[in-house]
This record gives structure tokens, C-alpha cells and sequence, in this order.
């Protein structure tokens, strides 16, 4: 997904961050209890979808079809844990 995209350029640092939105996501799904499942889409090809719930800045962590957070807010593994509970309640 880095490098140039016609015009638009996509840096690095965006790949970095969405490894960490999966990792801290993939750490949270292990030490819930239940049934939880993580998607993860190219926030490039479901832009309306990241709009509709407030992404505006990749990567957009969604629990329970709300917003913990995007871009350089990375979460820790307590929040996520901490949202999927509250979205399983």
C-alpha cells in the first residue's frame, strides 16, 4: 500500500501503524472471553464505510460498530480489551 498511488503518495509509516492496530487487536481478542472476530479492510477501498464512523485518518480501529480510535492513536491492548467487553455488554 506504500509508495505512490497515481498522485497521492502513501508513507511508511501508515503500513507501521496498521501493524500495530492488528497486533494490539489480535492481544485483546485473545484475553476476552467470547466469540469476537477481527476484520480488517484497506481503509482506501471501504473509505465511505471509515467515514461513516468518524475515520478520516488511517488506520481506524471500529469495536462494536463504534470508533476507538485511528491514525497515530495507537491503542493499547487494555482499551481494546476494555471496548470489546463494553461492545459484547
Amino acid at each position: 500500500m506504500t509508495g505512490y498511488h497515481g498522485k497521492l503518495r502513501v508513507p511508511e509509516s501508515f503500513c507501521r501503524e496498521c501493524h500495530l492496530f492488528t497486533r494490539r487487536a489480535q492481544q485483546a481478542i485473545q484475553q476476552v472471553d467470547g466469540d469476537v472476530s477481527l476484520s480488517v479492510r484497506s481503509w482506501w477501498t471501504h473509505l465511505p464505510w471509515a467515514l461513516r464512523h468518524g475515520g478520516y485518518h488511517p488506520p481506524v480501529m471500529v469495536v462494536g460498530g463504534r470508533r476507538l480510535c485511528q491514525g497515530h492513536d495507537v491503542p493499547t491492548t487494555e482499551a481494546v480489551v476494555e471496548a470489546i467487553e463494553r461492545a459484547q455488554n
